[in-house]
């Protein structure tokens, strides 16, 4: 389906969970990604989500929400897909790496750790997958300093009222996301261990290139 910020969509689920909006920005030149992550989101146990995609042309995305758009920066999609899924009445919003594996109870478990007046939550802890050479899986944990307001940009799930509040992401291909979680670092937030429910893979076109924690 392709739409516009404005058009209507239906959530299917009655069961009263709150609704999440996974979001990914992608391109064409990531297609090679796309099963892995439409697969990944389609095995969640978690009963009231779905999945918005910014991409800059037509791809295979199932019955999920599109938006088609070129010449624009990462940050600029993450801004487009924030407003876009809130206007459809998403309640939280997860950022849905195109190239990481999260596991099926991905969604559910940050969501198991939604309190009253908190707004973030997210990893301190993230398991990295390097393909670049043989695969290699390592750990990385944020120092015990920054562990109340860190949080793994790929793993945070923020309430809409976080985005809303916020001066958004800056338009810019790179490090919007720095950006953004450091215009967020004051808003009450749960930061969890990833419980084996994400890697990231490092496969030689992340946005970031060096090893992480290294």
């Amino acid at each position: 389906m392709v739409g516009g910020v404005g058009d209507a969509m239906i959530w299917h689920d009655e069961s009263g969970a709150p609704r999440v909006a996974c979001l990914m920005p992608t391109t064409t030149s990531r297609r090679r990604f796309w099963p892995l992550a439409i697969a990944n989101f389609a095995a969640q146990q978690y009963p009231n989500a779905q999945l918005f995609v910014a991409t800059d042309g037509p791809g295979d995305f199932g019955p999920h929400e599109v938006r088609q758009m070129s010449d624009v920066s990462l940050g600029a999609k993450y801004n487009l897909l924030h407003a876009w899924a809130i206007v459809q009445g998403a309640e939280w919003l997860a950022l849905w790496s195109d190239d990481d594996w999260q596991a099926p109870s991905s969604i559910a478990y940050r969501m198991a750790a939604v309190a009253s007046g908190v707004r973030r939550i997210g990893y301190r802890t993230l398991w990295f997958c390097d393909l670049r050479g043989d695969g290699e899986m390592y750990r990385f944990e944020a120092e015990a300093s920054s562990t109340e307001s860190w949080v793994a940009h790929l793993s945070m799930l923020i309430h809409r009222s976080v985005w809303l509040e916020s001066d958004g992401y800056p338009d810019q291909p790179v490090s919007s996301d720095t950006v953004f979680q450091h215009r967020i670092r004051r808003v009450r937030s749960t930061v969890i261990d990833d419980a084996g429910t994400m890697v990231a893979i490092q496969h030689g076109g992340n946005t970031y290139r060096e090893r992480i924690g290294r």
